[in-house]
């Protein structure tokens, strides 16, 4: 019978390269925000890496008054097209993720805070150094979103602050079931635990490990397969193996078991969205959900904010109330109408006080606009307007692409399979290891 420490070192040395650029890259993908991955980028021959560019588009804006004027927000920047969209030129260098107008003005939420149209170009006006994810305009009155979680109030005809705040609902009006599809993606990119960044926190605890796991475990080997400092191996090893390990373990399972789920979700699609997972087992983070403004909305009477649970409606921000349900991804407002962008859910378009769903829509639509007196629903595939072209590929696109095995093979999520199973049987092993060696007496293999 093979031994567990057997087991152990043979499946470490095996998969730990792999486990390692997991890691990494799973590092910087939850960090997402961080606008390095956008401004830093390389040449590509391949079209399918230059294609993972096209969906960081975020907004799209065509001058009602002058249809050859284009802006396209994206989180490469913001870019502007005086022809209709035939060239296209970066005027922002950071990024964009909502573009509004009123009155003939323009505005543009980013990562560096609230832009205006001036005649000299795009100027700041407020809240310098905030990444803003959400941005509804009505008349002169401003409503922003801090990193999903803040709300600015905003008078725009004196660009002044009226109210920050944050949107408190009642746990009552969170008990929804959700799709496992929704809570699987919730916990593999940390945001499935808990509030107040604590999920974050964990995620890049464990993935930091799983980084240190990786080189020690090699370190360790080499130490002891070439018969070197015993003192130095025993030192290594307590670093490798001790109760801060054994915690990011359970996180690291957690991690492997919903990345395995990623990498077959067209054979799991049915099933993770068929079957509903109940409230009252569902983790903290979703009595909250303090930090999950996805989407924010201002009609001059109601504000409106959206969630991975559904549509919260308030009228003093304060008092909130479940209007609809379904994950909201972005809300956009046309000739009086809300339009609901799903995220793992059906897009609707709220009229007469009334949702009604919007079929063969796909999801995570970006923006409704019209065009030649139609309704358009803007997606990164949408064919209907022009979009930048790009030569290169961000930094962001080429760590995605390597984290989710495309960048290198269509068969290379076989091996990430094998990466995620490997980190149970590390975890688990490990753990065991520990213990029999913490209490001699209570186990042995």
């Amino acid at each position: 019978m093979i031994k567990i420490y057997k087991i152990h070192k043979i499946v470490g040395l095996t998969s730990g390269v792999l486990l390692l650029l997991l890691a990494i890259t799973g590092f910087l993908l939850n960090h997402s925000n961080w606008n390095f991955l956008y401004t830093t980028t390389s040449e590509a021959d391949s079209i399918t890496l230059i294609d993972k560019d096209k969906r960081l588009f975020e907004s799209y804006y065509i001058d009602k008054n002058d249809e050859d004027y284009i802006l396209v927000a994206t989180k490469r920047g913001l870019y502007e097209s005086d022809d209709g969209g035939l060239d296209f030129e970066k005027i922002l260098n950071i990024q964009a993720t909502n573009i509004k107008s009123s009155k003939d003005n323009v505005y543009v939420s980013t990562s560096d805070g609230l832009y205006k149209r001036t005649e000299n170009g795009y100027k700041r006006i407020l809240l310098k150094g905030i990444y803003l994810t959400s941005l509804s305009i009505h008349n002169n009155i401003a409503l922003v979103v801090e990193e999903k979680k803040y709300i600015y109030t905003i008078d725009l005809s004196k660009n002044k602050i009226l109210n920050k705040t944050t949107a408190i609902i009642d746990t009552k009006d969170l008990q929804s079931d959700i799709p496992l599809s929704r809570l699987v993606r919730d916990l593999h990119i940390g945001v499935g635990l808990f509030d107040d960044g604590i999920s974050l926190l964990i995620s890049d605890f464990s993935t930091i490990f799983l980084i240190f796991f990786s080189f020690s475990g090699y370190y360790i080997w080499y130490l002891i397969k070439n018969k070197k400092s015993a003192k130095q191996s025993r030192k290594f090893i307590k670093y490798h193996s001790n109760i801060l390990a054994i915690f990011a373990s359970l996180f690291l399972i957690v991690l492997a078991i919903t990345g395995v789920i990623f990498n077959h979700t067209n054979e799991f699609r049915n099933f993770l969205r068929t079957t509903q997972i109940s409230h009252q087992v569902l983790p903290p983070v979703y009595n909250t959900l303090k930090e999950d403004i996805w989407a924010i909305d201002y009609d001059g009477k109601d504000y409106r904010i959206g969630n991975r649970i559904g549509v919260y409606k308030s009228q003093d921000l304060s008092n909130w109330t479940k209007e609809n349900n379904g994950s909201v991804y972005k809300m956009d407002r046309l000739d009086g109408k809300l339009y609901v962008s799903g995220r793992g859910s059906t897009n609707r378009v709220l009229e007469n006080n009334k949702y009604s769903i919007i079929p063969r829509t796909p999801q995570m639509l970006r923006n409704v606009i019209n065009i030649d007196n139609e309704v358009a629903f803007l997606h990164f595939k949408t064919t209907k307007v022009n979009f930048p072209e790009y030569e290169d590929v961000t930094l962001y696109s080429i760590i995605l692409a390597i984290h989710n095995g495309s960048f290198f093979s269509t068969w290379w999520f076989w091996l990430y399979d094998f990466a995620s199973v490997a980190i149970i049987v590390l975890g688990l092993t490990g753990t065991y290891r520990w213990y029999i060696k913490k209490f001699p007496r209570r186990a042995k293999f």
